[in-house]
C-alpha cells in the first residue's frame, strides 16, 4: 500500500466513524419520549387513567393517589383512606373529580393554589355508603356519572342517585356526547335522557369485554374489544 493510498484510507475511515458518531447523537427515527421512573415520579407500579386541566397540568390517576405533573415537577395527593385512585374527569368548574376505592369526591386548589380533596361519598344513596372501586367518571350536560362494578351513579348538583345496577359492569365512556356502557352479563347500554336503554342494534357477545367504541356514522360504530379485536 502507498502513502498516497494509506492517506485516503484513513480520510475515508474518519468521515465514515464521524457520520456514524454524528446520525447516533441525532437519534433519527427516536420518538421524543421522556420516561419517568417511579423513583421521579414518586407514584405506584400502575396508572390507571390520565388527564389534562385547563392550566395545562398533567393528572394521573395511580396506585399511590393522585399525581400531578407541571413538566418538571411531580406532586402526589393522597385520598383521605390513602387508597388507589382509579379514575378522574374534570367539570365545568374546574373540579378534578375522582374516584377510589371506597371513597369518591374532588380535588380543587385553595387560595394558596394547593390541592385540597372534599369527599361526597356521604351523598350517596344510604345503601351505597361502602363503595367498591370507582372504576369510571363521565361529565355530561346532565351531571356527573360515576362507575363501580355493579352500579352507575348520577352526581345533579348534590344529589346523588342510583340509575343502573348490574351484574358486572366494565365500561363506561362518553362517545361523541352520547354515554356508553357495558353490563359483561346482558350487553352494550346507552343513556337516552333519564335512563340507560339496551342498545339491541349493536348486537355484540356478552362476553367480550369493550375497551373503546369510535362512532363512524349514526347507524355504525367501531368497537374494540380487549380480546376479539375489533
Amino acid at each position: 500500500m502507498t502513502k498516497r493510498t494509506g492517506l485516503l484510507l484513513y480520510f475515508l475511515i474518519s468521515i465514515f466513524c464521524f457520520s456514524q458518531n454524528r446520525f447516533k447523537s441525532l437519534n433519527l427515527g427516536t420518538p421524543f419520549i421522556t420516561p419517568y421512573s417511579k423513583e421521579v415520579s414518586k407514584g405506584g407500579t400502575q396508572t390507571w387513567e390520565i388527564t389534562q386541566g385547563a392550566d395545562g397540568l398533567i393528572h394521573f390517576a395511580n396506585n399511590k393517589g393522585l399525581l400531578t405533573f407541571d413538566g418538571l415537577h411531580w406532586k402526589t395527593h393522597l385520598l383521605p383512606n390513602q387508597t388507589i385512585v382509579r379514575s378522574l374527569a374534570f367539570d365545568q368548574e374546574g373540579r378534578l373529580f375522582v374516584g377510589g376505592q371506597d371513597e369518591i369526591g374532588y380535588f380543587y386548589p385553595d387560595s394558596l393554589g394547593k390541592f385540597q380533596f372534599t369527599s361526597i361519598k356521604y351523598f350517596l344513596p344510604k345503601d351505597a355508603l361502602h363503595l367498591d372501586d370507582v372504576w369510571d367518571i363521565c361529565h355530561t350536560s346532565q351531571g356527573i356519572f360515576f362507575q363501580t362494578n355493579q352500579e352507575i351513579y348520577l352526581m345533579e348538583d348534590r344529589n346523588i342517585r342510583s340509575v343502573f345496577k348490574g351484574d358486572q359492569l366494565s365500561f363506561l365512556k362518553l362517545i361523541d356526547h352520547q354515554l356508553w356502557l357495558q353490563d359483561l352479563q346482558t350487553g352494550l347500554w346507552v343513556w337516552d335522557e333519564d335512563s340507560f336503554q339496551l342498545a339491541n342494534y349493536f348486537p355484540l357477545p356478552i362476553s367480550q369485554k369493550v375497551n373503546g367504541i369510535l362512532k363512524l356514522s349514526d347507524q355504525s360504530r367501531l368497537i374494540s374489544t380487549f380480546t376479539e379485536g375489533i
